[in-house]
């Protein structure tokens, strides 16, 4: 028995399938039968997954020809159907095979101005008529000519000076460098005015050369006759004959001479001709502000007078009148102030006063006699700096009053060894309604000039003065003999010695109508007359702010300062970020108010100064900048821009630090 047959019996049961463990093998010739059916030759067996069956493969046809525009049988697979029937330009690609073809005109000619027939394709229509210029170009073939001037005479150069009027000549003559400049001659030019830009210099034309003008940044050295190599502090300028020009030398040594100035006071042209009936007078400005003269001192009255004053609004360290004071701490929010001259005691009162009083505050937290602490703050306690408000302090000493006189502001401060001042009349001395003080008594000394043992005088005479020897003073004229060091003034403010050194003048420049605020004086410790409003030769530094509340980011706003007639610019502070510009005048502030922040302003202009801050910022001036003001009637108005740059909405306070220089 077969083995499939053994195991198609050993693996029995009903409807299972035969098993054919050991394979299955057919032989050579011996067909295969699906259900008593015999596959045909090419088909294979298929499943549907449930049963087999025999399946035929698809037929392939034949590979693919290419197509013959040229095959006529249809029934051949490279035949074309549906061929147009193509003309014969299209085989040809022949113009002449073409139907309807359109007519040509001939070929366009130039157009000729010259062709007159209106038929001829040159012929041009609408010709203009052309006036004899259009072709020759020649001026006089131009009809209403204007009379043009052939030389300066026809302006009336020579004949007459031409009159502007009212009206201005503005020009730019600047050249590069001097070379450029000297190529012009100043000969031909004679009198013509050029700025030369590498020289920062202006130069006009004066006997055939180019003379430098000089300006306020010029130095003294720059005049030709002036030499000033090697000079040394202390020493001053004097007249070097053999080389014709001032040179530098010590003061004074040149020996003594004869000046011819007054010795007395009494002897100068603008004081009271003698003493007489001046005693226990005023020495006072007169009313035509011209000349001093005597006046009854009055009586004397108490006044309140405070000892200390400072305006402070920013948060740097600052100045002001009897005190000075540190930076604003923004930890604590507290600045301390320091006396110029410390207080005899802690009882003194510090008067504060702030914008907004009722909400901001200047606290005094301790006082001491050198000083005191102050705490800037809201009214709820919060941070308020003196940038965003500023601030006053007045103090007054424990015992604020003092007595003046109607006529004399102020008493002669007790001389000492190194403070000048006023003394008393002591034993043995007097003094007469002239102001001469005598020497009597004190046991036979001497009591005039000559009883002196080591004064020997010869029938003096006016203007004489007293010189010594080498043993003996003697009267001799003024600097006949040898000069010595010299005497200074100290500050230079004055007194004015000559540059020979052989003339005392007493300076009276300051001395004319309106230069004091009233016709009181005073002396101070240095010995100078000066003006009891003001109380010292030179003016102080101090500031002037004002401020544009509310001020919208990028808003433009305009207002003042009053920084005086003429001053010099020192410091610029701006409590936010701004663009500020200073001008002399309002119709300058108006002529200027389409330039962009990009643009520099033109020479002449009317500004004054122009600056641009991030922020809180104090703005030096460096070099400081002369300001003045240009209004019909010089005022003290300084004329402002201001552009916030902030960002926000801001009260914008700008502030600025200045010197009068013109009362």
């Amino acid at each position: 028995m077969s083995k499939l047959l053994a195991n198609q019996i050993a693996n029995y049961n009903d409807n299972g399938p035969v098993e054919a463990k050991e394979g299955l093998n057919l032989p050579t010739g011996k067909p295969l039968q699906l259900n008593g059916i015999v596959g045909s030759a090419g088909q294979y067996l298929t499943t549907d997954g449930t049963s087999l069956q025999w399946t035929t493969l698809p037929t392939i046809p034949a590979a693919q020809v290419q197509v013959d525009w040229n095959e006529v049988v249809s029934s051949e697979v490279d035949y074309i159907k549906n061929k147009p029937a193509l003309s014969a330009v299209a085989l040809s690609g022949n113009y002449t095979d073409l139907i309807n073809k359109p007519t040509i005109p001939p070929a366009q000619q130039q157009a000729d101005w010259n062709v007159g027939t209106p038929n001829d394709v040159a012929f041009i229509k609408n010709k203009p008529n052309l006036a004899p210029v259009a072709t020759t170009g020649a001026y006089t073939d131009l009809t209403g000519r204007p009379s043009i001037p052939t030389g300066l005479g026809d302006f009336g150069v020579g004949a007459q000076d031409i009159n502007f009027g009212s009206y201005k000549i503005t020009y730019s003559n600047v050249y590069a460098t001097m070379t450029d400049l000297n190529a012009v001659s100043p000969s031909t030019y004679h009198g013509m005015f050029a700025h030369v830009h590498s020289t920062g210099s202006g130069y006009f034309a004066h006997a055939g050369a180019w003379v430098e003008l000089l300006d306020v940044n010029k130095s003294i050295g720059a005049l030709a006759d002036v030499y000033t190599t090697g000079v040394t502090d202390g020493q001053v300028l004097k007249w070097d004959a053999s080389n014709n020009r001032w040179s530098p030398a010590d003061d004074d040594n040149s020996g003594g001479g004869g000046g011819g100035g007054s010795s007395t006071f009494a002897g100068l042209t603008d004081t009271p001709a003698n003493f007489t009936g001046a005693a226990n007078k005023n020495v006072v400005v007169n009313a035509a502000g011209n000349a001093l003269e005597f006046v009854d001192s009055g009586t004397s009255e108490t006044i309140i007078s405070p000892v200390a004053y400072a305006v402070v609004g920013s948060n740097s360290a600052g100045t002001g009148i009897g005190m000075s004071w540190g930076a604003y701490n923004t930890s604590n929010y507290q600045i301390v102030f320091t006396f110029d001259t410390a207080q005899p005691d802690t009882n003194y009162y510090v008067h504060t006063n702030r914008e907004h009083f009722a909400t901001h505050n200047i606290e005094v937290l301790s006082k001491t006699t050198t000083g005191f602490t102050t705490k800037w703050t809201n009214n709820d306690g919060s941070d308020l700096a003196p940038s965003i408000f500023k601030g006053v302090l007045i103090v007054y000493a424990s015992t604020p009053t003092r007595s003046v006189g109607a006529g004399w502001n102020e008493a002669l401060p007790i001389a000492t060894a190194n403070v000048l001042g006023g003394i008393k009349v002591g034993s043995g001395l007097s003094i007469n309604g002239s102001g001469v003080l005598s020497a009597s008594g004190g046991g036979g000394g001497a009591t005039d000039l000559d009883g002196l043992t080591d004064v020997s005088l010869s029938n003096p005479q006016t203007n004489e003065v007293l010189k010594y020897n080498g043993t003996t003073w003697t009267n001799q004229a003024d600097a006949t003999g040898g000069g010595g060091a010299g005497v200074t003034d100290g500050d230079k403010g004055d007194v004015v010695v000559s540059a020979s050194g052989q003339t005392w003048l007493l300076d009276t420049s300051g001395v004319t109508a309106g230069s004091y605020d009233n016709a009181s004086i005073t002396v101070d410790a240095k010995g100078r007359v000066t003006s009891a409003s003001s109380g010292s030769g030179l003016n102080q530094r101090t500031t002037d702010s004002v401020t544009f509340n509310s001020l919208a980011d990028g808003a433009t706003a305009t207002g003042t300062l009053a920084l005086g007639k003429t001053y010099q610019l020192l410091k610029v502070e701006t409590s936010h970020a701004a663009w500020v510009t200073m001008y002399i005048d309002a119709a300058s502030r108006t002529n200027d108010q389409n330039r962009n922040i990009e643009t520099d302003p033109l020479p002449g202009a009317g500004i004054v100064a122009e600056i641009v801050t991030t922020g809180d910022t104090i703005q030096n001036i460096t070099p400081g900048v002369v300001g003045w003001n240009n209004d019909s009637t010089p005022g003290t108005t300084c004329y402002l821009k201001v552009v916030n740059k902030s960002g926000n909405t801001a009260n914008l306070t700008i502030t600025a630090t200045f010197v009068v220089t013109e009362k």
